[in-house]
């Protein structure tokens, strides 16, 4: 089963689950259209899916209480409680030793000022997703097992919140660009290369794969924070929303010609108290999403003890890999895909997140994908368009870093120029900016200084996340603050960072 959220307690303190829907049989009849986003019934099939119900109970030999599932949250996304399908199996038990490295790699003990000894935090290690315990459990057919991997509960995707933003494009100010408000963009930025940072430097670990959602697994979310119990807010969000009828599914090709069922959940996940086009209640200030004086229609309709501050974390190292030591040469969604990566070199390592983190920026900013290429039959393929709009933006670049991959003679010639495509329209970011989405000069400026070092073709070139944490354009203050009801303690940091507000 896709990722579902659980508590340690009896299931009984929830209600029932509700009643099924009457079964159907996908071969023939079409599945309700509740269900045509969800997982299809192909992936309970042997190797796949675990088939899980609401009130089932796992057992972990890390804990005394079974864990409960009582929601499910959605399909391929991270969550609380993240069932892996048995064919993959070697590939989860690879994730889940990345992940307690990161976990291992988030404290250090470190000299106090008074000389004692205390444990301290990285400050980008509560941007990446934990790993709170991990189990096995058989499968329904013989000689199935599956990984269990218990995170903590997140919320909705980068993308869900580009896509409350999406529809506000009649409604701009002048000069104003049409994705997330700019003031957001930045506290995403920066809490994004803090997370990248420790990943990178205290973990020696390459992402891979950064961009705002993932059809699979989805990367960056908004978790909830400055909660006196979050489990509550939880347990009062599942009271408040009635759970959906599930349906009953015949699974087809049985192996051992008996007809197996599967109850398919619709998704529903935990919203985040976000700001929305509708709620008014984002000011533009990076530090709150609720410090404007016309909120206060949205704060009452706010569950109690609920929090406007927002912190997100990276998830899905599934594709993670040491910088030293690649599992696959082959990385990178194609719109986030860094030059390196396009032409299919194999010494390649931090510098293609940072070249992703420059492609979702701009993605959030405007709505648009900064690269977004396209194949024309008999003429070119993509890499060919992707290096002709990476051309075009950035400017032409050493031959040296043209060759050396595994297709770059398919994309360019002896003399380094484009086999395939010959025409081409220079066109700098900054005037991206002021000509396409008619952005004020001065932001438009600032906006493109801050992403262009992320966007150098040369890797060595390229700004780390430690640099880019420094960048004028993200500002001194801390957008970020921890106080007495985010944290159970004061953590101090293990680094000298220059940030206000994480060095106590």
């Amino acid at each position: 089963m896709p990722p579902a959220t659980f508590q340690s307690h009896n299931y009984s303190s929830y209600p029932p689950p509700p009643p099924e829907y009457p079964s159907f049989n996908p071969q023939t009849s079409s599945p309700p259209a509740a269900l045509k986003s969800e997982e299809g019934i192909e992936d309970y099939t042997p190797g796949g899916y675990l088939n899980v119900k609401l009130g089932d109970e796992f057992l972990s030999p890390n804990r005394r209480c079974p864990y409960t599932v009582v929601r499910k949250l959605g399909d391929g996304r991270y969550a609380a409680l993240k069932v892996c399908t048995s064919r993959y199996e070697e590939t989860a038990k690879d994730e889940i030793s990345l992940l307690m490295k990161v976990r291992k790699r988030a404290f250090k003990a470190v000299p106090s000022r008074s000389g004692a000894t205390e444990w301290a935090e990285h400050p980008g290690a509560r941007h990446v997703v934990s790993l709170l315990d991990y189990f096995s459990t058989r499968g329904r057919y013989k000689g199935e097992n599956h990984i269990c991997m218990v995170l903590e509960p997140l919320g909705e995707t980068l993308l869900n919140l580009l896509d409350k933003y999406r529809n506000r494009r009649t409604q701009l100010r002048s000069g104003e660009l049409p994705g997330i408000p700019m003031s957001l963009v930045k506290l995403i930025a920066r809490q994004v290369l803090m997370g990248l940072q420790f990943l990178h430097d205290e973990c020696n670990l390459v992402h891979t794969d950064i961009k705002p959602e993932n059809i699979r697994e989805e990367l960056v979310y908004f978790k909830i924070v400055g909660l006196p119990n979050t489990q509550e807010v939880i347990r009062a969000h599942l009271a408040a929303s009635p759970t959906l009828s599930s349906f009953r599914v015949t699974i087809p090709d049985s192996p051992d010609r008996r007809k197996h069922y599967v109850d398919i959940y619709p998704s529903q996940p935990i919203p985040c108290p976000l700001p929305s086009p509708e709620s008014g209640s984002w000011n533009g200030s990076p530090n709150t999403l609720d410090g404007s004086s016309n909120s206060h229609s949205s704060t009452r309709s706010r569950p109690r003890g609920s929090s406007s501050s927002v912190i997100i974390q990276i998830s899905d190292l599934g594709n993670a890999t040491p910088e030293d030591k690649h599992f696959t040469e082959d990385i990178q969604t194609r719109q986030y895909r860094s030059p390196e990566a396009i032409i299919r070199r194999n010494d390649w390592g931090f510098p293609v997140d940072i070249w992703s983190v420059a492609c979702m920026l701009f993605e959030l900013a405007t709505g648009d994908h900064l690269f977004d290429p396209k194949a024309k039959r008999g003429s070119w393929e993509k890499d060919d368009d992707h290096m002709a709009q990476i051309i075009e933006l950035c400017g032409d670049f050493d031959i040296n870093l043209k060759m050396g991959g595994k297709f770059s003679r398919d994309i360019f010639n002896s003399r380094g120029q484009l086999r395939h495509i010959q025409t081409l329209k220079p066109m700098p970011l900054s005037r991206v900016f002021t000509e396409t989405y008619q952005c004020h000069s001065r932001e438009a400026k600032q906006f493109a200084a801050f992403l262009s070092p992320m966007l150098r073709v040369d890797p060595e070139l390229r700004a780390t996340a430690g640099e880019m944490l420094q960048h004028e354009w993200l500002g001194a203050h801390d957008i970020t603050p921890r106080t007495s009801k985010e944290l159970p303690r004061a953590v101090r940091s293990y680094e000298t960072y220059e940030w206000n507000g994480y060095v106590h």
